[in-house]
């Protein structure tokens, strides 16, 4: 699995790494983007940029669907998998292209909020058809894997809500250079090490390139960012997350781990009817400044870290990832008890 894992790395790092300057070229030609509004002067950045990560993930999907179910295959890898590994494969290229699909449509036509809040349902149908054929079954610190009571309730309930949930709160807290893509690598990361952990082998093979298609594409996101990621990478980064969680019984861990993207959505967004403006601090130098009420988790950490003085963009989004790796170790403790 080692040995597989790393090739699924190298192949999504490469995709990624050598698809954002293609699209950063074409974007900037066409105008395809937007101001970045954290910075003064707000620059153009082109958008986009998720479609690296879509394009790597679907490549490192492909591949480890091809080599799951070939016998040939298997034996150059030295992997013999069991269960169904290769339906977990494909479900996920379903997963990337739906999401994908809607983020990019997004992208350019802008779907009114309730719609787009209802279609990330659409990217639980092949996560519940490959669920379907096996054990309702979460894994919690302290009580082991659980058996669900109700595996319909599960199946036609559960799944759809937590996919449709984690899918927004991922695209809904956006907006600072490096947030999106340094929160989900750390989060995934975190996913990673307990699916090493418990030997989970779909955790880990799903879990590898996405961290890194996201470790490449983050190099041109940090501040200053070349290039934006847009809905078409956020959808694609909660849906894909939904998956790793949902086939390796972790769903937990994922609301451990998603808790900045839940406080932001829970008690910024929902209460303010999920503004589409003004979400930004004040710029003033190289300093973001807020003082008036927060629609934003990243407002309300400006105001209270910053104060009077102000906090540079990169070291807001630096303190977001602390936290993270503060909830990761925490989770990550948790399964080792």
């Amino acid at each position: 699995m080692f040995f597989l894992a790393s090739i699924l790395f190298v192949i999504s790092f490469i995709s990624a790494f050598v698809a954002v300057p293609v699209i950063i070229k074409r974007c900037t030609k066409r105008r395809i983007g937007g101001n970045d509004v954290n910075k003064s002067g707000r620059p153009f950045v082109p958008g986009l940029g998720g479609l690296a990560v879509v394009f790597a993930l679907l490549v490192s999907f492909i591949f480890l669907y091809l080599v799951s179910s070939s016998p040939d295959l298997q034996s150059v890898f030295s992997f013999y998998p069991e269960g169904d590994l290769p339906s977990v494969a494909l479900a996920a290229v379903l997963v990337v292209a739906i999401s994908a699909s809607v983020g990019l449509v997004d992208d350019f036509v802008s779907i009114p909020h309730k719609i787009k809040l209802l279609l990330p349902i659409l990217v639980s149908v092949p996560i519940i058809i490959v669920k379907a054929s096996g054990a309702a079954t979460l894994s919690v610190p302290f009580f082991g894997t659980l058996s669900l009571i109700s595996p319909i309730l599960y199946l036609l309930v559960l799944i759809p809500i937590g996919t449709m949930a984690v899918t927004n709160v991922t695209n809904t807290f956006a907006g600072f250079n490096g947030l999106e893509a340094g929160l989900s690598g750390l989060a995934v990361f975190f996913l990673l090490l307990i699916g090493l952990v418990q030997g989970s082998v779909p955790v880990v093979l799903l879990s590898v390139p996405l961290l890194g298609a996201l470790i490449a594409f983050l190099f041109y996101n940090w501040f200053p960012a070349r290039i934006f990621i847009d809905d078409v990478g956020t959808l694609v980064l909660g849906a894909s997350l939904s998956a790793i969680v949902i086939f390796g019984g972790l769903e937990f861990a994922g609301a451990i781990l998603l808790l900045p993207h839940i406080i932001d959505f829970v008690f910024f967004k929902v209460p303010n009817k999920l503004p589409s403006t003004k979400w930004w601090p004040e710029v003033k130098g190289e300093k973001l400044h807020f003082s008036g009420k927060p629609v934003h988790f990243g407002q309300w950490a400006v105001k209270v870290l910053g104060g009077k003085k102000g906090i540079t963009e990169r070291n807001l989004v630096l303190s977001f990832m602390l936290f993270e790796i503060a909830l990761g170790a925490v989770v990550l403790l948790l399964y080792l008890i």
